[in-house]
């Protein structure tokens, strides 16, 4: 029993480093964790979350023993309890990790098997599928069989099943058929916000009004139905955020999380409002929340990777806009384009410096823990 609390304790003293962005210290807390209870189920789960966020995961010398760390966990994960989906959804990640497409997408479909509800084995299936170059046709997709074909909720699973596999217009088919047999299907509603949040024509101005146009009209239909609902301020804030209102996604999103705390949407949202207003600590103090509410969500970024970006962001608009004075000029001491290019590739170069500080930060601990 006393082995046991001391692996608990590790573990979640693990957690709440890997939230604030303390990943070395994480990593070294999750080994002792280990090395106390190696049947510890938890210390696992975050012993592979750990490693996916360290960033020599990705390249470096030290990748191999990352990786093999990672598949060791998986292993025991799936031998310690193979009935829970999500040991093999941690199998299929590590799969990801390693480029190991043909086994992640096996261990994404006993994860499916397991549980055809949970969107995060559709989500690591169809991501090892397009990693083996396999083209999901949504005919193919598999639904929750307990759900009744022709139902609402049946079309609305099937929608989100459909978004995972980034098949946007046959998710929108979908929500309109569930939409037809019940108008009044909250689920629905929701799902076509989702749907519409991960459509890839989002972005094209031809198609995004219309896009916008559903997520309004279903917001109008849940304010209706369920008027001052959590759900429905998560979902206002949702359409807010699309629409680019970030104040009032934001203020929204906060009116969602005074009445349910544990909103890990919500607080996601929140995160991404916080984030397009440039308030980058608060941004990464609801990413962290949201992580705590939904482990198994990816991991948001935290506020030390968010700052490079925030000042990278406008020093290369500046070097554009400056490379077009320039040439609309005909020559560059006209328009003091050479200003704003200097003034550009300043902030590059600073962003560049401080990503590097944090990387670097980063993996002083881990190399020394792996050598």
């Amino acid at each position: 029993m006393e082995t046991l609390n001391a692996a608990n304790t590790l573990v979640e003293h693990a957690k709440e480093l890997l939230r604030t962005s303390k990943l070395e210290e994480a990593f070294a807390a999750v080994n002792d964790a280990l090395q106390t209870d190696p049947a510890s189920v938890d210390a696992h789960h975050t012993h592979i979350a750990i490693i996916e966020a360290l960033p020599e995961s990705k390249g470096g010398p030290r990748k191999p023993v990352l990786l093999a760390r990672a598949r060791k966990s998986a292993d025991a994960l799936v031998h310690l309890e193979p009935q829970n989906s999500q040991s093999h959804a941690a199998a299929s990640r590590v799969g990801l990790l390693e480029r190991n497409f043909d086994t992640a997408r096996r261990a994404a479909a006993m994860c499916i098997t397991l549980a055809p509800r949970s969107p995060v084995g559709h989500q690591l299936f169809a991501e090892a599928s397009r990693g083996l170059g396999v083209r999901i046709h949504p005919d193919d997709v598999y639904v929750d069989p307990s759900l009744v074909p022709g139902t609402a909720e049946h079309h609305t699973e099937r929608a989100l099943v459909l978004t995972n596999y980034r098949l946007g217009d046959d998710a929108l088919t979908s929500i309109n058929a569930a939409l037809t047999v019940d108008p009044a299907f909250t689920a629905a509603h929701h799902a076509n916000i989702t749907v519409v949040e991960s459509h890839s024509e989002l972005i094209n101005p031809s198609r995004r009004r219309g896009l916008l146009t559903r997520v309004e009209q279903s917001v109008a239909v849940l304010n209706h139905l369920e008027p001052g609902a959590a759900s429905t301020y998560e979902a206002i804030a949702r359409s807010h955020l699309l629409a680019k209102d970030y104040e009032a996604a934001r203020t929204n999103a906060e009116q969602a999380l005074a009445i349910e705390p544990a909103r890990s949407e919500a607080s996601r949202v929140l995160g991404d409002a916080h984030r397009r207003l440039g308030n980058i600590r608060e941004a990464g103090d609801a990413y962290r929340n949201a992580a705590a509410s939904d482990p198994d969500r990816p991991t948001a970024p935290v506020a030390s990777d968010l700052l490079p970006k925030v000042i990278a962001v406008p020093g290369i608009a500046l070097v554009a806009f400056g490379l077009r004075a320039a040439r609309s000029a005909g020559r560059a001491g006209e328009s003091g384009s050479p200003m704003l290019l200097v003034a550009g590739m300043v902030l590059v170069f600073v962003a560049v410096v401080l990503a590097a500080a944090v990387s670097h930060r980063r993996k002083s601990k881990v190399m020394a823990e792996l050598s």
